[in-house]
């Protein structure tokens, strides 16, 4: 699994669960300045059905939900994606 390819498909999952028109540049955005929790939790679910994966409530925590990056990151270490 390539990381591009995840941080892409993770793009696509947050503008379809976020209320924000303009995220063409989601690399340099604070996740939390375009989702409220319920979307937190519906991006979540979707990646979860996406990669057939469960993530623990334990990294479910903003470090690794604050950014794209941190989230492609968690996703490649879940899987083990590229490193």
């Amino acid at each position: 699994m390539v990381s591009t390819d995840v941080s892409n498909r993770i793009k696509e999952i947050i503008k379809e669960h976020s209320d924000k028109k303009d995220l063409n540049d989601l690399e340099n955005v604070q996740l939390n300045s375009v989702l409220d929790s319920l979307q937190f939790v519906k991006v979540i679910v979707s990646l979860e059905d996406e990669y057939d994966i469960e993530i623990e409530d334990k990294y479910l925590v903003p470090a690794n939900l604050n950014s794209l990056a941190a989230m492609t990151q968690l996703i490649l270490d879940i899987t083990g994606g590229e490193k």
